[in-house]
């Protein structure tokens, strides 16, 4: 019993003792939290993430083409409506005089034709939102996979919002256009109705008061000179339809143009480096080593050490993710990037007083140079600056400042993270092995690597300036379908005149063929 009673009072002494051990434990603990301070929560939307803010740099690339283009097809769909729904009409006057003086109303004969135009128009339109939607958005998402190779899966969903107002203006024009032939023809009485419609009046026209010109004129000349301000409808349809066509014909291939461009001037102009040597940044005494190593490396001719990284550009509400590019000296920057103003050619220097940024990024920001904007590592430290000058730039966003600048306004000094080389004509892919073995270096981009890669994205848009071309040429064969067939029908008698007074097939076809073509270069220069 005596030593069970001993057992019991030392076991009693060591919970006590752990029992305080443990509280003093948690005490220390709590008094630790007490110490820290309370998490603070940072909220960003998409738009702060750079792969988001080049997927609606490249959408935004082809906005304007995407509104511009249904302005156009909407007006030459109108132009194309009115024209054949009228020639339709006046084809069937004998029909419409005959149930006229039947006493059928104006809207029970319109129904017919009104209906027939209703039905092509939705027919049409839903073939249209089904191409539009799902066809075409994937081709040019799959052309920009080029770009993206993470966005595996393309959804193309039909904008019913846009499909209905697409469809409504479609079926409106279609309709309206078909009730205005229909009305011009039912203001004729029954018995003038079921007569040919006198044939259009042939007047003068400015071009005869220009003697000596008009005088040395063919008759087959001057009949066409008349015929062209004679038709006014099919006039104005076909210089409108082929403008529009050649317009469309000009932005795709000035787009191509301009793309096939890009590569080059930034290439050549903008960036006059070779290579660029990626090092450890927070290794300061490797970027010593790396830069002796690259004094006696064969091949390289100059370099320049710079700071380059990503950081976010503000003003007026608009951010965007840029480079801040910072080089260690200023005085041979010129031999590795030139800033320089894109219109005036003025060339930019450097200084401590402001930065410089590239052309596209001080129009997204809506900032001139004199103007300021704001400088993000993170959403607790903003700096201002000023703007020195708008530099010429194709590739990306650029804020160029001087490492003076740099320490002033952010505290400290930059960590150089890049150099650039310029070098000899030598063999990239043993210099590439070269550079890579030295210690510090943890990458190497030439740019003929960079150059070509660049180029294969740019392709595509190549996709876009195809839809475009076949787009164009497409309603081009239509406008001028329509033509030659409104023309050979509306003149069938007048043709056969031109035969029965011993005009060969050729020159009766030129007869009508130059009016075309006439009318094609009219159009084609507007």
């Amino acid at each position: 019993l005596a030593d069970g009673r001993s057992e019991l009072e030392e076991g009693r002494a060591t919970y006590e003792r752990e029992r305080a051990d443990a509280l003093a434990k948690i005490a220390e603990a709590r008094g630790r939290l007490s110490d820290v301070d309370e998490a603070t929560w940072y909220v960003q939307t998409r738009d702060a993430l750079s792969s988001y803010s080049s997927v609606e740099s490249d959408a935004s690339s082809i906005e304007a083409i995407g509104t511009v283009i249904p302005i156009v097809f909407f007006v030459v769909a109108v132009l194309i409506s009115l024209t054949t729904m009228t020639r339709m009409v006046e084809e069937e006057r004998l029909q419409i005089g005959t149930m006229k003086a039947l006493g059928y109303t104006q809207s029970a004969i319109a129904a017919k034709y009104i209906g027939y135009a209703l039905s092509a128009s939705v027919l049409g339109g839903v073939l249209g939102i089904l191409l539009g939607s799902r066809v075409l958005p994937y081709i040019i998402q799959s052309a920009y996979n080029i770009l993206y190779v993470n966005m595996s899966v393309l959804v193309t969903p039909i904008q019913w919002g846009l499909s209905a107002a697409a469809m409504a203006i479609a079926v409106l024009c279609t309709v309206l256009a078909t009730y205005a032939a229909c009305y011009a023809e039912f203001r004729a009485a029954p018995a003038e109705l079921m007569r040919p419609a006198a044939p259009a009046q042939g007047k003068r026209v400015l071009l005869e008061r220009v003697t000596f010109l008009w005088k040395r004129m063919s008759f087959s000349q001057k009949a066409t000179f008349r015929n062209l301000f004679r038709y006014k409808k099919r006039f104005f349809m076909t210089i409108f339809g082929i403008g529009a066509c050649m317009g469309l014909l000009l932005v795709a291939f000035g787009l191509r143009n301009s793309i096939s461009e890009i590569v080059d001037k930034q290439y050549t102009t903008v960036w006059t480096y070779d290579t660029s040597v990626s090092v450890d940044s927070d290794h300061p005494e490797k970027l010593q080593k790396v830069e002796q190593t690259l004094d006696e490396t064969a091949g390289v001719a100059e370099h320049l050490t710079v700071k380059q990284n990503n950081i976010d550009a503000e003003n007026a509400g608009v951010t965007k993710s840029v480079y801040l590019f910072v080089p260690e000296e200023t005085d041979n920057l010129d031999d590795f990037v030139r800033l320089n103003s894109r219109t005036t050619k003025a060339h930019y220097e450097l200084d401590d007083e402001g930065v410089i940024i590239t052309e596209k990024l001080a129009r997204l920001l809506d900032v001139k140079a004199g103007g300021e904007i704001t400088l993000k590592r993170d959403e607790t430290e903003a700096k201002t600056v000023k703007v020195a000058a708008v530099a010429e730039n194709y590739l990306y966003h650029y804020v160029y400042m001087t490492p003076a600048l740099y320490q002033k306004t952010f505290g400290k000094a930059p960590d150089y993270s890049a150099v650039f080389l310029r070098t000899d004509n030598t063999d990239e892919e043993a210099l590439g092995r070269t550079l890579l073995s030295i210690d510090g270096v943890t990458g190497v981009s030439f740019v003929s690597d960079l150059q070509s890669q660049v180029a294969n994205m740019m392709k595509s848009l190549d996709m876009v300036v195809l839809v475009l071309v076949i787009s164009a040429g497409m309603l081009a064969f239509i406008v001028l379908y329509n033509l030659n067939n409104i023309s050979i029908i509306e003149r069938r008698r007048e043709l056969a005149t031109l035969k029965v007074l011993g005009f060969y097939d050729s020159e009766v076809a030129g007869y009508v063929y130059r009016e075309n073509v006439w009318l094609t270069c009219i159009g084609m220069a507007l």
